[in-house]
């Protein structure tokens, strides 16, 4: 979906965003999970509400979720997204454990 640095980042910002606003807005994600409203209706939200602020070619994603009616996958593959943009980042997740607490300057470094 996205092949260069900029476009797999913009692409993962969007993903993130949109992920986060299904696990904290109820409604939004019963708006997308129902059957009681037409797929066309929602097609039209989705670009009303992301048009302008997601790449397109995420917001196109979207509707072809609402087509296949995958929408309640979006969280998943939200998730693979962002490993596999770690991967293409070479990003590596890790926590650290300290003997004691860091110091103010120590935590901006």
């Amino acid at each position: 979906m996205a092949e260069h640095h900029e476009g797999v980042e913009a692409v993962g910002m969007g993903v993130e965003m949109v992920a986060r606003l299904i696990d904290e807005n109820d409604d939004f994600r019963r708006f997308l999970e129902t059957p009681r409203i037409a797929v066309e209706q929602k097609k039209e939200v989705i670009r009303s509400a992301f048009g302008e602020t997601l790449p397109v070619k995420l917001v196109n994603f979207l509707q072809v979720t609402l087509d296949k009616r995958r929408q309640r996958l979006l969280r998943a593959i939200a998730r693979e997204y962002m490993g596999l943009m770690d991967q293409h980042f070479n990003r590596v997740h890790v926590e650290v454990t300290l003997a004691r607490k860091l110091d103010e300057i120590s935590m901006d470094e």
